[in-house]
């Protein structure tokens, strides 16, 4: 099977002609903008697709460097909050309150039947947690960071599992919740 290895530099251009094929995909396609699915997942989906068919046919394998993958997920998430609006924050702060009280409980709830559903059927508990909150709550860049830790841990597979959970929580939840 042929190894692909993409640098830094290369895995930046084919990110970049991803996330445009992604543009393009939601831009010609009404389901995908119809449920309010983001370019960067349909892009990244299609790639992702393709990366198995080439590798479960054995014709290649693609490979990239991640050495700043850490660094801008990082920035990405810790800049999403940027734009919140102190005084809309307080005119909704009931709203906001009964919310935080809401995800809190889904939290524990998520962790509890991930993380024994798991043990139900043979496996680490702790995957039930990796697609548990880590996943819905957090989402795939909060999946990704503690994948790692989790592989770190000897959790085998706590990457992989936390991010499909991820993903299938954005895509459905983007199916699901979007506008009809």
């Amino acid at each position: 099977m042929l190894e692909v290895k993409l640098d830094l530099y290369l895995a930046a251009g084919i990110g970049a002609i991803v996330y445009w094929l992604g543009i393009w995909m939601v831009d010609h396609i009404r389901f995908f903008k119809k449920y309010c699915i983001p370019a960067p997942v349909v892009g990244g989906l299609v790639f992702a697709l393709l990366n198995t068919i080439f590798a479960a046919a054995g014709v290649m394998q693609i490979t990239f460097d991640g050495t700043l993958q850490d660094f801008f997920m990082l920035a990405f998430f810790t800049s999403v909050g940027f734009t919140v609006s102190f005084p809309l924050l307080k005119s909704g702060a009931k709203s906001i309150l009964i919310i935080l009280g809401l995800s809190i409980v889904m939290i524990f709830l998520q962790n509890f039947l991930g993380g024994g559903i798991a043990s139900a059927f043979g496996l680490d508990p702790r995957l039930g947690v990796a697609a548990g909150s880590t996943a819905l709550i957090g989402g795939p860049g909060t999946a990704a960071a503690f994948g790692k830790v989790m592989d770190q841990m000897g959790i085998e597979g706590g990457s992989t599992v936390g991010m499909t959970a991820a993903i299938f929580g954005l895509v459905f939840g983007s199916i699901l919740g979007g506008p009809t």
